[in-house]
């Protein structure tokens, strides 16, 4: 966790005005400062991903949240009908929160 932080926040990605503002106030901020930002992920690919009530987007694979982020546990194959739309779902991700291996690139 974090600890010592003196300044802590929540925003929303879809609510500019708000991101900014609290963005701003802890860069001001003399001591530390925590910033969560959430973001709307999944409703670009519901069939892939899926929001847990922590309010982040995971992916999912049978019916099961791999929300263990950066492990090799959180990889899941993509069905070869939705993976337009997951590359889709990777260029507008305003958090650049969705990595895309792919097998045929050597």
């Amino acid at each position: 966790g974090i600890h010592n932080a003196s300044f802590v926040a929540q925003t929303l990605d879809w609510h500019p005005p708000h991101l900014y503002a609290t963005l701003q106030a802890a860069h001001r901020h003399p001591g530390l400062a925590f910033v969560r930002v959430l973001q709307r992920c999944p409703h670009y690919m519901p069939e892939v991903f899926t929001l847990l009530e922590d309010g982040i987007a995971y992916v999912c694979q049978d019916g099961e949240a791999l929300n263990d982020p950066g492990m090799a546990e959180s990889q899941a194959i993509v069905p070869e009908e939705h993976e337009t739309a997951v590359v889709r779902a990777a260029l507008i991700c305003p958090g650049e929160c969705i990595f895309i291996e792919r097998d045929d690139l050597t």
